[in-house]
C-alpha cells in the first residue's frame, strides 16, 4: 500500500500543469499611426498559447523573423477587424522575434521561451 501512495504521489509531481493562455494585443497606436505590438517582450513557459488580439480595427499579421533553431514557422492570417484574434503554442525554447508585414516599419517584438537564446541557438526564418 505504501509503494501505491509513493507511486501515486511521484506521478502527480512529475505531471505538468495545465498550459497557461497569454494574451498579447495588437497595438496599432493608431492616435500617431506609431504601430507597435503591446507587450514589446514576453516571457512564457513551453507549452503555453499566446493569443494576439486586433484591439482597433487596422489590418495587421504576425509573422516570426527569428526564431530558436529547430522552432516552426509560424505566419497569422491578416487580422482585418477588431477583436479577430489569432493564437500559437509555444513548444520549444528560446527567444521568437515577430513583427507586423503589413506595417513594414513597426518595431518588432519579442516572446521569450523559457530562456533567451544565445545568438548561435537562433536563425533566421523564411515563409514556409
Amino acid at each position: 500500500m505504501k509503494y501505491i501512495m509513493e507511486q501515486t504521489i511521484l506521478s502527480l509531481l512529475l505531471t505538468s500543469p495545465n498550459p497557461v493562455a497569454h494574451t498579447v494585443q495588437v497595438d496599432p497606436g493608431s492616435y500617431n499611426w506609431n504601430y507597435h505590438f503591446s507587450p514589446q517582450s514576453l516571457t512564457i513557459k513551453s507549452g503555453d498559447t499566446v493569443t494576439w488580439v486586433n484591439m482597433y480595427g487596422n489590418e495587421h499579421d504576425i509573422v516570426l523573423q527569428r526564431a530558436p533553431i529547430g522552432a516552426e514557422y509560424f505566419e497569422s492570417p491578416v487580422l482585418k477587424k477588431s477583436r479577430d484574434k489569432w493564437s500559437y503554442q509555444f513548444t520549444t525554447s528560446g527567444t521568437y522575434v515577430y513583427r507586423c508585414n503589413i506595417h513594414p516599419d513597426s518595431a518588432p517584438a519579442v516572446i521569450i521561451v523559457d530562456r533567451p537564446s544565445q545568438p548561435f541557438e537562433m536563425r533566421d526564418v523564411e515563409e514556409q
